[in-house]
């Protein structure tokens, strides 16, 4: 048996699961049909890691729960998990499926589904306890996280970095450059993309941001599609919600109704006057 040491094994573990699958279960149909969807997802994020040779992304789906980690040495890893669980979360809801859950940062060891450490166990207790409305929660580490990354490239940009170019040759100084640029540029895309603050003041991925990202330089038929393929089904899951019988499932579909609206609020700047007259006010939901 191999050995190994949890004090050896820092990684970001983000804990997931299907919001509501309890009920979902109750219908056979429906539920064989989410597991496709799920399933299909699974093997296409599978897919993308072999692609880009993601070695260390570890991912274990078990029932309605989806466990994800990566290493954590820097923003750059970081940077990987959130994008991958962003992608997850945007292809599922076009599907009518909604994850609810936690990121932490930690010992864990994961490997062949043996899933062990204080990260998952946080991840976990993030999911169950504060991720109550469709959303992916950071703890508070990830957000000290993130800010301890911003003040590591401020003090780069203050002193090391110039020193480094300095005393350096053309080949090191080229790597020192785009080491700089590469973790200042991802922390940015972080925090302005990539996660949203929430009014109880927790972030959480902002798995919605770029649906109308495009909008701005797109011609007629590109709206119809973009309506058609992306905000069509994701309305029709929020109205269904709205209207549904136990106020507590009511209450998730109020905020995934707010913080849809807030991402097209969000993005009307980027839109072209042509496409606010004729479609914002179609994809808004009041």
């Amino acid at each position: 048996m191999s050995e190994f040491k949890l004090e050896d094994t820092n990684r970001f573990v983000a804990f997931m699961d299907v919001l509501g699958f309890s009920k979902i279960v109750l219908d056979t149909d429906r539920a064989s049909a989410i597991m496709e969807e799920l399933e299909t997802v699974r093997n296409d994020t599978l897919m993308m890691a072999k692609e880009e040779e993601l070695k260390e992304l570890q991912i274990t789906w078990f029932s309605d729960s989806i466990v994800i980690t990566y290493l954590a040495e820097d923003i750059t890893d970081l940077y990987i998990l959130l994008s991958i669980i962003q992608e997850i979360q945007f292809k599922l809801i076009i599907r009518g499926v909604l994850l609810r859950g936690g990121i932490a940062r930690g010992e864990c060891y994961h490997k062949n589904n043996i899933i062990v450490g204080k990260g998952m166990i946080e991840a976990y207790t993030l999911e169950s306890k504060f991720a109550n409305t469709p959303r992916i929660i950071l703890s508070e580490q990830i957000k000290k996280f993130i800010s301890k990354q911003d003040e590591l490239v401020n003090k780069r940009d203050e002193f090391d970095y110039e020193e480094n170019l300095f005393y350096s040759n053309e080949q090191s100084a080229k790597y020192i450059y785009e080491d700089y640029v590469s973790k200042s540029t991802t922390s940015m895309e972080i925090r302005n993309n990539m996660i949203k603050k929430d009014r109880d003041g927790k972030y959480f991925i902002n798995y919605l941001n770029n649906i109308f990202f495009e909008c701005g330089n797109c011609d007629k038929q590109n709206y119809a599609e973009l309506y058609e393929g992306f905000a069509l089904p994701v309305q029709k899951l929020i109205r269904l919600g709205l209207y549904d019988s136990k106020m507590d499932v009511v209450v998730k579909y109020i905020w995934l109704r707010d913080y849809y609206n807030s991402c097209i609020n969000g993005d009307k700047s980027k839109m072209s006057k042509e496409y606010i007259s004729d479609y914002y006010a179609k994809l808004r939901i009041s």
